[in-house]
Order: structure tokens, then C-alpha cells, then sequence
């Protein structure tokens, strides 16, 4: 597959809905997001409404009581978690997506995608608050690339071909073998065709080439997101080994790892029991 044909096919996806733009909107120019304003812009619209509250009822949170009123979920999940949960209705609003390219589930793939930003977060909280409420959106979206190269897949009955690379290749390169880009490469695309904050472009551009020119703020935020996609990805998740490769990779960069394997085990229990 060409490059070109990618961007060609990117660039004709629809807009983000104006409710997604919107909350985007208020997180680019405020440094303290008003729940309130969240609120009503969830509220304008009902699938989104209906989304949030699937979401804060699922059993991810196993809440005692069911939560019926949007200002609620708010106030239970934080402002944060909603942005997460309206860019994960972005995608689906967005894509028809199968991701039996990649012999998973969708629900596989959501639950990668919850727990690559929960990871990022809950460790990052105890490291710089304001880096991890950045850096959980981000995360959530590190997959979007692969909900395209998966359509790509199915459609052009690579299935079979990169299943097989997916078990003697890591992913990147399964992905380029058959897609002739990455998931990344394709996320970065993507992020600027939705008009998503810069961040979100950056450093998708140097997790994909680390010999590309940005600022150490950037560079720490995709060494955090590639530690992360090390233990959580859409091949494996939590493996001891993983963990390890991941830590020993943060220590190189000069960020400790303890507090990043504490989280790594404490979510891998919960992995498990979902």
C-alpha cells in the first residue's frame, strides 16, 4: 500500500464531531478545564452522552449504584476521563472497525487502549500530575493507526500473511510489510487531519524516529508512551519480560522505573480478571 494511498484515504474521513472539537477546543486554551463546560458540551450531544454514561457503568468500574446523569460521571471520573472516553467515541463514530486483522477483538482493542492510558496515568501521577492528565489521551489513541491497517488487511485478504509476520516480527514491522507503513506513522496523519493538539502529532513523530528534531518535553512524553506500548500492545500484554525490556529502556532514558513496574503490577492483576 502507498503512502499516498493511506493519506488519500485519511484525508477523506470525516471531521471530528463538533462536540469532540469542542472539548478539544477547551482543553487547547485553558490550563484548568471547568467541569461545567464539559458538561454541556457532553450533554449537546446525545450519542456522546450515551457513550460516557455506557462507560461509567461498565464493570471497569463495578460503581454500586448506576450513574444516569452526565454531570455525575463527571464528578466520579474527572474531566480527564471524559476527554479519553469522547476521543474513544471519536474512533467509533469515526471508523468501521474490525480488528480481526490483528486476530483480536474489538473489545481486545478497547481494553488495550484503556489500559495503555491508565498505565501512562497512574504512574505518571505520582510523578508529574500535569504530564499525566497530557499524556492519558495520548495514550488512549496510540492504537487508532492499527483500526486503519486492519480495514486495510481485511479488505485486501492479507489476513492470513500478517498473522504469520505477527508471530516472528514485532508489530511495526508486520505492519510495514503489508501495510508499507506503521500504525504511528499512520497515527500521526491522522492526528492532523482531526486537528487534535500538537502534542498529539509530536510525538507520534518521535516515537516513530527518535533521530527526529523536538524538544526534551516531547521526547520525554513518547519514551513514556513507548515503555508503555512495550507492555501493553496489541500483541501481548503485562509479560514479565516485557516489563522488564520496558524498565530497563526508561533507565537508559534517565527516568526510574519503580514506580512504572509497581503500576505495570498492579494493572496486570486487573488485566487479568477482565
Amino acid at each position: 500500500m502507498e503512502k499516498s494511498e493511506i493519506t488519500k484515504w485519511i484525508t477523506q474521513l470525516p471531521p471530528l464531531p463538533q462536540s469532540i472539537q469542542k472539548i478539544e477546543a477547551e482543553f487547547a486554551k485553558n490550563t484548568v478545564v471547568e467541569p461545567s463546560r464539559i458538561v454541556s458540551i457532553v450533554e449537546s450531544d446525545p450519542t456522546l452522552t450515551a457513550d460516557i454514561l455506557s462507560f461509567v457503568n461498565s464493570p471497569y468500574f463495578n460503581f454500586s449504584s448506576k450513574i444516569y446523569a452526565v454531570d455525575q460521571a463527571t464528578a466520579l471520573l474527572g474531566v480527564y476521563q471524559i476527554r479519553k472516553t469522547a476521543l474513544k467515541s471519536a474512533i467509533f463514530r469515526s471508523f468501521d472497525i474490525d480488528m480481526s486483522g490483528y486476530g483480536i477483538t474489538n473489545d481486545t482493542f478497547l481494553n488495550v487502549c484503556a489500559f495503555q492510558s491508565d498505565l501512562v496515568f497512574r504512574w505518571y501521577m505520582g510523578i508529574d500530575i500535569e504530564k499525566a492528565k497530557i499524556l492519558m489521551p495520548i495514550a488512549f489513541m496510540l492504537e487508532a493507526g492499527s483500526v486503519v491497517i486492519s480495514r486495510y488487511i481485511l479488505d485486501n485478504n492479507l489476513k492470513k500473511r500478517f498473522l504469520n509476520d505477527l508471530e516472528s516480527l514485532d508489530i511495526k514491522e508486520a505492519e510495514i510489510r503489508s501495510a508499507g507503513m506503521s500504525s504511528i506513522q499512520i497515527n500521526y496523519i491522522l492526528f492532523e487531519h482531526w486537528h487534535l493538539d500538537g502534542l498529539f502529532s509530536e510525538t507520534m513523530h518521535f516515537l516513530d524516529d527518535e533521530h527526529y528534531k523536538t524538544d526534551f518535553y516531547i521526547e520525554e512524553l513518547a519514551n513514556a508512551l513507548k515503555a508503555v506500548r512495550q507492555v501493553v500492545n496489541l500483541k501481548t500484554q503485562f509479560q514479565e519480560e516485557d516489563i522488564l525490556k520496558a524498565a530497563n529502556f526508561l533507565e537508559t532514558r534517565g527516568i526510574r522505573s519503580e514506580k512504572f513496574i509497581k503500576n505495570c503490577q498492579n494493572l496486570a492483576r486487573k488485566f487479568q480478571e477482565i
